[in-house]
């Protein structure tokens, strides 16, 4: 996964909104398909760095499994990243509104960004 401006203002903004000034913010994403609040999702890791939570170390397996499958050594290509989110709030241009407490988002599906709620 290849470094870009879009990457590192997201997970910029993702990030500072573990700042003690933006505690009360949350990430916000424009898509195609809505608008998606959340907060970055805080990943946990035991004494031997072994990820603890579910959702982070299924998808770690997922890679891994992806590139032994595929003979694939270092970055997959194709893939420009994720950014995982708890607690988001995904408010669908449609006008409803769906709550999930662990959302994998793709970098290549996110149109704008800023902190912030909505209401």
């Amino acid at each position: 996964m290849e470094p870009t401006l879009k990457k590192e203002i997201i997970m910029n903004f993702a990030l500072s909104t573990n700042l003690e000034e933006l505690k009360d913010s949350s990430i916000v994403l424009l898509t195609a398909a809505g608008t998606i609040i959340g907060k970055v999702a805080n990943i946990k890791t035991d004494e031997n760095g072994e990820l603890t939570e579910v959702i982070p170390a299924l998808i770690n397996t997922v890679v891994k499994n992806f590139k032994e499958k595929s003979s694939i050594e270092g970055s997959l290509p194709g893939n420009d990243g994720y950014i995982l989110l708890q607690n988001a709030k995904v408010l669908h241009n449609n006008g409803s509104t769906t709550n999930i407490a662990h959302l994998t988002v793709f970098f290549d599906h996110i149109i704008g960004v800023t902190i912030g709620s909505i209401d």
